[in-house]
């Protein structure tokens, strides 16, 4: 075209509505009525367009730009033409994404520099994760048409794609796009289409790949049982193996979730979209990027004078550590401010080859809560060093406001409930812990005095682990790492009168899972063992 640097190519539906200047039209936003940026990474941003022509539909644009300084990026083909050849190829195949408009490529020198990825927005569609939660696992509707249910039907799309050869390596119900006509019909849309590749036939490895990818994205998301549900469903079919494909699935969604946690464990001490490096009067460290911290960095431009204010609540004043709760000219929950005192020149040098304390603690706090482990929500690390000696360091996190500690609770509200209840209560912390271990996380020193008891807003209560200065996150846990969490927990109950033996035994079956009365019991005998020599060191008894 005259006077365009953009060649494109428009799907033959769209060639009368979509011309070359109408196009060019588009990315020079001369006729765009209204744009919302959906995603925006350094390679690519997808928007969303209202145009002003009333005859045009409202569009999705991916520009995909290509640095300069990567060459061989722009040698290979880009991930914006892989796209427009796929999604014309799954609308061969049946399988609905959003239809293809148009594709432009922008070269320069003969190298690709942008490409231009243009498709028609699905009216009154949600991404599959949206929907569900807003209106949870079971729909809006409950059933839709033919007295289907939603993991049923979901169950019957993710089979389809894999009967076609679907290999999608990014298959998450983010990309997975849901409406729900009048009529109560359901429809799923297949999106972000650069990471598919279509095959002939999906080998037994690439499927439960694609399972395994769905599944991660659902941990801690969706009840076990309509996990569960959803694998009958896409297996019916499947009578012979179908426990195997199940645990096979399971292992490689655990290996999936190790990848990405071990991934995300080092974005904290980045500069990115979710965390920044701040500097306070000689401080330095990072702080979650949020416009509501902006208010709480100002007051903490004097961390030290904190803890001289008469408004802010002492909460522990000690050689080795110094906290306090600030509830005032902050937002609400409030603050945590913990310091960690210096306690000597061998200190400074210990420090000097080593992270601080506080940098551990916002490293394993942000780590636990990529687990989904329940912690208060780390806003901030600073530190000070003079020559790489350590001088101070503080470290912040949301106050949890209305809280008890676990012991208070088992004093107190806890001989008030029932058998059933009491063993329910019992079952949650047994659950927690275990989740706790399973991924990587030994505590350290888990007493009860460092598990927070609050209530939720739809009623019962939550857990939430405190003081990580122990704590570390590892691939795996070893049994002797569990059983000494145990015991410092079964420690904290010295008095038989509050937690009887049967609860005791009870909270071991659970964290134990499935295993058999000779397991269960050499569990006990080992519980029992770390808990005796723990209560040795410390000259107590029960």
């Amino acid at each position: 075209m005259p006077g365009s640097n953009i060649l494109w190519s428009v799907d033959r539906r769209y060639a009368r509505q979509f011309t070359g200047e109408v196009l060019d039209a588009v990315i020079d936003r001369s006729i765009v009525d209204g744009e919302t940026v959906v995603r925006e990474v350094h390679t690519r941003q997808v928007s969303r367009m209202h145009l002003s022509r009333p005859d045009l539909p409202d569009i999705y644009v991916k520009a995909y730009h290509i640095p300069p300084r990567k060459l061989y990026r722009s040698l290979v083909v880009p991930y914006g033409i892989k796209e427009w050849r796929v999604a014309q190829a799954l609308q061969k195949k049946g399988i609905r994404t959003c239809p293809p408009v148009a594709l432009g490529i922008e070269k320069r020198g003969g190298l690709y520099c942008r490409v231009y990825f243009i498709t028609e927005a699905v009216p009154d569609s949600m991404t599959l994760k949206e929907y569900i939660d807003a209106y949870g696992v079971h729909g809006e509707q409950g059933r839709f048409a033919g007295n289907a249910s939603l993991v049923d039907l979901f169950a019957d799309f993710v089979a389809e794609v894999r009967r076609v050869g679907i290999l999608h390596s990014d298959f998450h119900w983010g990309n997975v796009l849901i409406t729900v006509p009048e009529e109560g019909r359901l429809d799923f849309y297949l999106i972000d289409l650069h990471n598919v590749l279509l095959k002939p036939i999906l080998s037994e490895r690439d499927n439960y790949s694609n399972l395994a990818l769905l599944n991660a994205s659902f941990q801690d998301k969706i009840p076990i049982r309509d996990q569960l549900r959803f694998m009958q469903a896409y297996y019916r079919d499947y009578v012979h193996g179908r426990r195997h494909a199940r645990d096979r699935v399971k292992d490689d969604t655990n290996r999936l979730l190790r990848r990405k946690w071990k991934k995300h464990d080092k974005r904290c001490l980045q500069e990115n979209k979710y965390f920044e490096r701040v500097a306070r009067s000689g401080l330095r460290g990072f702080a979650r990027r949020d416009e509501a911290l902006k208010s709480v960095l100002q007051r903490l431009e004097n961390p030290e004078g904190l803890f001289n204010d008469p408004k802010v609540r002492i909460i522990k004043d000690s050689r080795t550590t110094s906290s306090v709760a600030v509830t005032d000219g902050v937002p609400v929950p409030g603050l945590y401010v913990k310091r960690y005192n210096v306690k000597g020149a061998w200190y400074m040098v210990k420090n000097l080859l080593r992270a601080s304390r506080a940098k551990r603690v916002w490293q394993t706090a942000n780590s636990m809560r990529e687990r989904d482990i329940a912690t208060p929500l780390p806003l901030l690390y600073l530190e000070r060093r003079s020559l790489g000696l350590l001088q101070k360091c503080y470290v912040v996190t949301e106050l949890v406001e209305g809280a008890v500690t676990l012991d208070a609770y088992i004093a107190g509200d806890f001989q008030d409930l029932g058998r059933e209840r009491k063993r329910a209560f019992v079952r949650m912390i047994a659950l927690q812990v275990q989740k706790l271990h399973q991924r990587g996380v030994v505590h350290g020193d888990l007493k009860a005095k460092n598990i927070l008891v609050r209530s939720r807003p739809g009623g019962g209560q939550a857990l939430c682990f405190i003081d990580l200065d122990a704590a570390r996150v590892q691939g795996s846990v070893s049994a002797a790492e569990r059983f000494r969490d145990l015991a410092r927990l079964n420690c904290s109950f010295l008095d038989r009168r509050l937690v009887s033996q049967a609860l005791r035994l009870y909270f071991l079956q659970v964290y134990c899972g499935r295993c058999s009365r000779s397991e269960l019991k050499s569990a006990w005998d080992l519980a029992l063992h770390y808990t005796d020599r723990k209560l040795r060191k410390s000259a107590r008894s029960f």
